[in-house]
């Protein structure tokens, strides 16, 4: 007879942060309320006077802003005023508890511009941040880190879990041509492109979803008295139950992974906080880096309205943060979008997107969300394998009919 069932692990409240569990950090440029350059979670606890307060670890913060600012690491400071006369009293190490913090830019005013995008940011080769140690020199025992297990293994790197273990990207997949243009190739140590194993984390799927959906990032923290050790810094505003799960967790087996493609990871998820700034309806100083019709990649400068803004960095749903694309137009002679479904390709570009985000769109409003009895178009795979063709199917058409019907003898 059975002794007695597991109880199921008590659901988490899903308690939603408010404006007072935040942090600001504001553009000393503009007015307010339309100087607010991005927000952080009160994640970090620290103990003070008043008892225990939460905030968020104030080299964490610097150096996000610090990013925003086109890698402004020697410059930029966090102050409680416009003029930069009073600095962050905290320590680099300890915790931001103030409502606001201004990012002062010292020697370029406080008209600065900002980068608009993780595909429009210049990696700073030549000026990175000495504060962001190599994996290898962090991956020690302390009191935040279990004894990690050997370095070929498929272990979770947050949760050291061996359950669905997948290889999550640090510069992410759909940036190749960030990765390229930035000539990121150079911090590899085996293919030297984007899927080199340097560019890989091992992560359960659950926590890589969470990853991909930019909940959380990788930063330096202090452990105790053993220096730094990466850790998971939780950057999400909604419900808090990945923050109370994993927050401050250190990260293991991460000795082979580029500190260049960390950093790049951390950009990349910091990037797309500015969004709301951006799309605020007025004028905004830029700076954008790639190819603007000559043979190299440059840095520019410029002044650009809220319809320009709103035109290139609107995109609705874009996992990218990447401006918007526009659709592809087919070949002369080719029919559009619906030919161009049933071609056999599963990319986006099959579908009429250039833009993973407008991909996205796409799957929704085709896909999951479809009207009752609407047809929709489906790739079909035979038993054996072989990909052949996109069948239409009305609402009564089941996929496994469809498939059937595939199966049958060609020409009668």
């Amino acid at each position: 007879m059975l002794t007695g069932l597991r109880a199921p692990p008590p659901r988490h409240s899903g308690v939603r942060l408010t404006n007072q569990d935040k942090i600001a950090f504001l553009h000393p440029g503009y007015s307010a309320p339309r100087n607010q350059l991005f927000s952080l979670p009160r994640v970090d606890a620290v103990d003070g006077d008043g008892g225990s307060k939460c905030g968020v670890h104030h080299l964490t913060a610097l150096t996000a802003c610090q990013v925003v600012a086109n890698n402004a690491f020697r410059q930029g400071r966090l102050c409680t005023d416009t003029e930069g006369l009073r600095p962050a009293a905290e320590p680099m190490d300890g915790v931001l508890t103030a409502p606001h913090y201004y990012l002062v830019i010292d020697g370029n005013g406080t008209m600065y511009p900002v980068v608009p995008s993780f595909q429009d940011w210049e990696f700073p080769h030549a000026n990175f941040p000495t504060t962001w140690p190599a994996p290898s020199e962090t991956q020690h025992e302390g009191p935040l880190a279990p004894p990690a297990p050997a370095a070929t293994t498929r272990h979770c790197v947050v949760t050291n879990s061996g359950l669905a273990s997948t290889s999550a990207h640090l510069v992410p997949r759909e940036h190749d041509l960030w990765f390229s243009l930035n000539a990121m190739s150079i911090y590899g140590t085996g293919v030297r492109d984007i899927d080199d194993e340097s560019n890989l984390v091992r992560m359960r799927a659950d926590i890589h979803k969470c990853f991909d959906d930019r909940l959380f990032t990788m930063v330096p923290k202090p452990d105790g008295d053993s220096g730094l050790h990466y850790a998971v810094h939780a950057v999400d505003e909604g419900d808090t139950e990945f923050r109370d799960l994993h927050h401050n967790t250190a990260v293991q087996n991460i000795a082979r992974v580029s500190r260049e493609y960390a950093f790049a990871r951390f950009a990349w998820c910091v990037l797309l906080r500015l969004k709301p700034f951006l799309l605020g309806g007025i004028p905004r100083r830029v700076v954008r880096f790639g190819l603007f019709g000559g043979g190299e990649p440059e840095s520019r400068t410029e002044r650009m309205d809220g319809s320009q803004l709103r035109d290139l960095f609107g995109a609705g749903k874009s996992r990218s943060s990447s401006p918007r694309k526009r659709k592809l137009e087919p070949p002369p002679g080719q029919l559009p979008d619906a030919s161009l479904a049933g071609s056999g390709s599963c990319s986006s570009t099959a579908i009429g997107v250039e833009d993973e985000g407008e991909a996205d769109d796409w799957y929704e409003r085709n896909v999951e969300h479809s009207p009752r009895g609407r047809t929709r178009k489906r790739a079909c795979h035979s038993f054996d394998g072989k990909r052949r063709h996109e069948a239409d199917f009305g609402a009564a058409v089941s996929l496994v009919q469809g498939q059937g019907e595939l199966m049958q003898p060609r020409g009668g």
